[in-house]
């Protein structure tokens, strides 16, 4: 494979903030129960080749990597090694939910 296949949307850098990522830590509710949130089961076969890498996972399926972290503690992991069967649902927040978090944030960095 060509390596600007392998090129992913890294996303704004407000995504890799602490301050924001505390943001979205206290959004986790709202961002789970959000009616656009996607829940899915890896399959069996996900594990055997990603069990504690939740983010090459995340790869595997084109989701960008400025989502991960979110995507990992909406799944109620800590770390992506900690991805196993043991916790097998994904939560996937609405890329449009996430950019209005991003879009308050910094409204309110610029006050």
């Amino acid at each position: 494979m060509l390596i600007n296949k392998k090129i992913f949307n890294s996303g704004d850098d407000v995504y890799y903030k602490k301050e924001f990522m505390t943001v979205l830590e206290s959004h986790m509710v709202y961002l789970r129960e959000h009616p656009n949130t996607i829940s899915i089961a890896p399959t069996d076969l996900d594990f055997d080749i990603y069990v504690g890498d939740l983010y090459g996972y995340l790869n595997s399926k084109n989701i960008p990597p400025y989502m991960h972290w979110t995507i990992m503690r909406m799944s109620n992991l800590y770390s992506s090694m900690e991805f196993s069967s043991k916790k097998n649902i994904v939560r996937i927040p609405s890329e449009n939910i996430l950019g209005q978090i991003k879009q308050i944030y910094i409204a309110q960095l610029e006050n």
